[in-house]
């Protein structure tokens, strides 16, 4: 019996395997991860884990036994080269694995900038634990840090960096920062939180050239002109979704695996979640979100789906950032030409986006009271959180 093949060993594949056994589900399942790791939590990586906070042993979500003692195989370190979707096969390096159903969880990968490959000795992503311990291993000799972006990763890393006491110039293309996830006010308060801090922020300012000595990156040309002297180089402009193996197949793909409302694919054996799939939303949008949360609700859905369930995927998405001693939260998506409330109370403050009446998205800033009710309320009549003035 070929069972459920889950190609993608993070968080979403971990997650639908423990769904369908606990709910009694007794079909083979196989995950297949390309790193050589058992599933485990990437958000701490840019944060308690850079910080020496967190192991490599913290991260796992589940022991190693975890998984023979529930009837999952996991195969660590193997590729998938090709999926033939009349065949139901999967190619791996070594075989080609037979499966009934097919769900691929592939997730996404930093995007690259041809002027700084990761060759460069000192040119940095960070998604995974290689990449951390890279980091890691290059920090005892770095004072100057230059970071390439200004979204979660970008940021996140360098509060981490400050905190140590080095020199950190983060260069954003954009105007602002964390343009595509939060609203131009709360994007202005993050930039003074980081100034304040000692960050040198370079907005709407771009690299135009790379001094270099030896395979090292010595120095970058700036759009306003200047020169950055760095001893380090974190490139954090967002990710591109694994989607190769199933354009190949024929799949339909637009920023991500398109998939309908039940997850599945254009092909009806074969399914995607998690950060690779472009879903539909009940407006007629067709979003793909990179979170944790969305990883892991699509997973569960996806096990009722797989149960014969036929309800529609509907879950609020939420979001965080740990910046400094601040933790950003967000509820829902954020619209386009909303009305904007500040909601305060007396350890944070929340910011609501209302579209017809309705509450669209809460920005919460050391708010978690505020960012808990949002979650359960975005989409009803807006109303201010109990507590808050």
């Amino acid at each position: 019996m070929a069972g459920l093949v889950v190609i993608g060993a993070g968080q979403a594949a971990l997650q639908l395997a423990m769904s369908l056994r606990a709910a009694g589900d007794s079909r083979e399942i196989t995950l297949i991860g390309d790193e050589p790791y058992a599933p485990y939590s990437r958000p701490p990586l840019s944060k308690s884990f850079l910080k020496g906070d967190t192991q490599v042993d913290d991260l796992f979500f589940r022991p190693p036994g975890w998984f023979s003692d529930n009837g999952v195989a996991l195969h660590t370190g193997q590729r998938a080269s090709a999926i033939d979707p009349a065949r139901r096969i999967v190619r791996l390096p070594d075989r080609d694995l037979p499966y009934d159903t097919l769900v691929l969880a592939t997730g996404a990968r930093p995007r690259s900038l041809a002027d700084l490959p990761a060759t460069l000795g000192n040119v940095a992503t960070l998604r995974g634990i290689d990449d951390i311990r890279n980091l890691l291993d290059l920090l005892p000799s770095c004072e100057r840090v230059a970071v390439i972006g200004g979204g979660f990763i970008g940021l996140e890393f360098a509060a981490v960096m400050r905190g140590t006491g080095r020199s950190v110039t983060l260069v954003e293309a954009a105007p602002r920062l964390m343009g595509r996830a939060v609203s131009p006010g709360l994007s202005d308060w993050f930039a003074a939180l980081h100034r304040r801090n000692g960050v040198d922020l370079r907005l709407a300012t771009g690299v135009t050239g790379v001094e270099r000595q030896g395979d090292r990156v010595a120095a970058l040309a700036l759009s306003d002109g200047t020169r950055l002297a760095t001893d380090l180089v974190l490139v954090g402009v967002g990710v591109l979704p694994n989607d190769d193996l199933a354009r190949a197949a024929g799949l339909p793909c637009d920023n991500g695996i398109v998939v309908t409302e039940t997850l599945r694919t254009a092909e009806p054996r074969i399914f995607a979640i998690g950060d690779c799939a472009a879903f539909p939303l009940r407006d007629g949008r067709r979003v793909r979100l990179e979170s944790v949360q969305n990883a892991v609700d699509q997973a569960k859905h996806l096990a009722r789906v797989l149960q014969g369930d036929t309800a529609p995927y509907a879950a609020t998405p939420w979001f965080w950032s740990d910046q400094y001693e601040v933790k950003l939260q967000i509820a829902g998506l954020l619209p386009a030409g909303a009305d904007a409330a500040i909601i305060a109370d007396t350890t944070g403050f929340s910011l609501d986006h209302v579209v017809g009446g309705l509450l669209a998205c809460r920005e919460s800033v050391n708010d978690p009271r505020a960012h808990l009710q949002a979650r359960k309320t975005v989409g009803r009549p807006a109303i201010s959180p109990v507590g808050t003035t």
